[in-house]
């Protein structure tokens, strides 16, 4: 497990540790000096977490978009809040993963019309 590397599964670096964990990722890969477990530590290790409002208009509130969203990229979601009526919705989303992959998944939700904003 992680915690024999020092780390907490789960547990997040800073930003801009990440180029640095995925070159150690490529080195344990490389080599395999540090046996099987360290490379998928080295990857939730990697991990970035952001929050965003979601504003969601009377079409985005009748569709199942963070259901959607949770099967189209690989991320964890966590909703912090949510306010919802007929008309509209107003959600905190903090998203964990790769940052590539939040990016994506940001600009997915924009494509289906929904308000994203950084916290």
């Amino acid at each position: 497990s992680c915690t024999s590397f020092g780390f907490a599964a789960g547990e997040r670096l800073t930003e801009g540790v990440g180029f640095v964990v995925s070159r150690l990722d490529d080195f344990i890969n490389s080599t395999g000096l540090l046996g099987p477990d360290a490379a998928s530590c080295a990857r939730v290790m990697a991990k970035q977490s952001k929050r965003y409002w979601l504003t969601f208009n009377s079409k985005g509130v009748r569709r199942p978009l963070i259901y959607e969203m949770s099967k189209k990229f690989d991320l964890i979601f966590d909703i912090r809040s949510a306010t919802v009526t007929p008309e509209m919705g107003l959600m905190g989303l903090e998203l964990s993963g790769d940052e590539a992959i939040i990016d994506s998944a940001v600009k997915w939700f924009r494509k289906k019309g929904v308000q994203v904003d950084p916290i």
